[in-house]
Formats: structure tokens, C-alpha cells, sequence
């Protein structure tokens, strides 16, 4: 998606989200200036497969994807779990990404993050059981 000229810009998102979950009206202004891509991570949404478990999984499925479109170089944004995936990406090919972009998310190993599985998979239930979304 977009017309722009300059490098393309990768968007990762969070836990659980599907590429629908980008407000439209930001990635259509984003797209006015430049290409921005976004995609579900393997086995969220309507992609096929087993979802990862490991960051270092969604690592390598992120360079399959960006290989298969034939990107070199790009921008690479993460939004809270998509930052664990974009650092980690950004360490292991950091000749592929000209800027790092990180967005409501943290580094690896804090003992905080390792709790947003628990938390997460709690608020799932209680949207499922209420019908409400929690924000």
C-alpha cells in the first residue's frame, strides 16, 4: 500500500493483532508520503500455520515474509510485542533496516514483560466473557 518514493516502512504489531488492527486512517496517511507493509504475524488472523512461541520464531518469520516481497533496505516500526520482534531483527540484520522505530514496547528480559502472556491471555477471557474489548 502507498505511492511514496522512499524506503518502505514495515509495521509489526502486537500480541494477538491482526494486520486490521492498524487504524486505517493512520496507515492511509502514512501511504500518501511511502509503502508501508503490514502483515499478520504466522497463525494469527487469516495466515495459515502454528503460532510462534519464541520471539527469535517470529524473527524468522518476519525475514521470510521480507524476503519473499524482495525488500533489502526499509524502515521497520514495532508496536509493543512487534518492538520485541523488530529489535530483535534489527540485531540479527541490521544491514536490512535504515531506521528502528519503536512504539510502546521494551527490551528483553525485563521481569514486567515476561508477565504480558499471563496478562494478556486474562484480558482475552474477560472480552470473550463480556463482549467488550478491553482498552
Amino acid at each position: 500500500m502507498g505511492t511514496g518514493r522512499g524506503l518502505p516502512l514495515v509495521l509489526l504489531n502486537h500480541l494477538s493483532a491482526t494486520l486490521d488492527n492498524w487504524d486505517p486512517a493512520l496507515i492511509d496517511l502514512i501511504s500518501q508520503q511511502r509503502r508501508v507493509i503490514v502483515f499478520n504475524n504466522r497463525g494469527v488472523g487469516f495466515s495459515d500455520g502454528k503460532v510462534p512461541t519464541t520471539i527469535e520464531q517470529m524473527v524468522a518469520d518476519c525475514y521470510a515474509f521480507i524476503t519473499a516481497m524482495q525488500l533489502t533496505q526499509f524502515d521497520l516500526l514495532g508496536l509493543s510485542m512487534g518492538g520485541f520482534i523488530a529489535q530483535a531483527f534489527t540485531l540479527k540484520y541490521p544491514s536490512s533496516v535504515n531506521h528502528l522505530i519503536l512504539v510502546g514496547t521494551g527490551p528483553q528480559g525485563d521481569s514486567e514483560i515476561a508477565k504480558v502472556g499471563r496478562i494478556t491471555t486474562f484480558d482475552l477471557i474477560r472480552s470473550f466473557l463480556t463482549h467488550r474489548e478491553r482498552r
